[in-house]
């Protein structure tokens, strides 16, 4: 059974980078499987990346599992999420929706996807808050059949033609 306490307990900057989180994670799907690419894709496209930007920034203000002065290896990704935002970017505003395209379902693979997966590992508060009641081995199975699921989609994708847009 999940239960909130832990999140509720959680500091404002992990509330603020949940809540960025989530909205980011609602609006990959539906911005990469809508067929339509017109105005509703850019508006929510713009939303997207204000999330993605508002769940990296944020990170920097969660500690817990510092590894180098204040930061941990889960900044590395913040900052590479960062650079992944521009470059989706620029290659929309240059008319490159390929290169667009890939950047963006790249974050959405690698910075919501298999960093997603990683805030249910055992001890953090995303494992606290799903996993409160359940057995280890259970947790750990699940975790496990995701990370596996994701691994599977990314590879699976490279195997096929790129998408024309």
């Amino acid at each position: 059974m999940a239960t909130l306490t832990p999140l509720i307990e959680a500091s404002f900057a992990t509330h603020v980078h949940v809540a960025a989180a989530v909205l980011a994670t609602c609006l990959a799907p539906v911005q990469i499987i809508r067929r339509q690419r017109g105005a509703w894709h850019k508006r929510l496209g713009y939303g997207w990346v204000l999330a993605m930007g508002v769940t990296a920034g944020s990170s920097f203000w969660i500690t817990g599992f510092e590894v180098m002065g204040p930061f941990s290896p889960i900044h590395l990704l913040s900052v590479l999420t960062f650079l992944g935002l521009r470059s989706g970017l620029r290659a929309a505003w240059a008319g490159d929706f390929q290169g667009h395209a890939a950047a963006m379902r790249g974050m959405a693979f690698w910075a919501l996807g298999i960093a997603g997966a990683l805030t249910l590992l055992p001890g953090r508060i995303m494992h606290k808050v799903l996993f409160a009641q359940v057995e280890m081995s259970v947790a750990t199975g699940v975790i496990a059949a995701l990370v596996i699921a994701l691994f599977l989609m990314a590879w699976r994708r490279r195997r096929e033609p790129a998408n024309k847009m």
